[in-house]
């Protein structure tokens, strides 16, 4: 811990514990953005993705307060195509669509309310282990090949989920008439 001090990549605050400093976030990680380790949330590796890959950490603030902590991978190919500075107001699966040539994209997300660890809880300004929305989603080629992976981190006191689906033809949702 002492050298991490003495290289200014930690600060420590009495009572509250030992984070990581902004300017450390800055520094490029050694381990390739698709180690497998680092990928647990998403429940398997990105096996099939196109190597080298890009991890973006973004930061989302709302009225000057942090509201969402987001991680994505994409191939560094495609995030070559996409417009400098467009992720400022476009999510990265519409950028993808629109420039990239990728269309008929699929995927899956997964919603799971979690405790805040240490990092997190610092860099969206909650208090550790106060829950937080973590939503985990994938986007697939038409071939099956991963394209996008992303891990969210949402304040729960801003975070909401509005779900709807088509019932597929020939099914009666219950409780309709036929």
């Amino acid at each position: 811990m002492g050298v991490l001090r003495s290289a200014g990549l930690i600060e420590s605050a009495l009572g509250l514990g030992i984070f990581v400093i902004a300017q450390a976030e800055q520094i490029k990680p050694r381990a390739p953005a698709h180690d497998p380790l680092a990928l647990s949330d998403l429940g398997r590796d990105l096996t099939g993705m196109e190597t080298p890959q890009l991890h973006v950490r973004k930061h989302h603030y709302t009225k000057a307060q942090p509201y969402l902590l987001a991680d994505l991978w994409l191939p560094q190919h495609y995030f070559d195509m996409l417009p400098e500075g467009a992720d400022e107001t476009q999510l990265y699966s519409q950028l993808s669509r629109d420039h990239t040539g990728l269309t008929d994209l699929s995927g899956y997300q997964i919603i799971t309310i979690v405790r805040a660890d240490v990092a997190t809880a610092h860099l969206l300004g909650v208090t550790f282990s106060e829950p937080v929305a973590r939503v985990v989603s994938r986007l697939f080629d038409p071939e099956g090949r991963p394209v996008i992976a992303h891990i969210a981190h949402i304040r729960c006191d801003v975070f909401t989920a509005e779900i709807s689906s088509v019932p597929t033809v020939g099914v009666t949702p219950a409780g309709s008439a036929g």
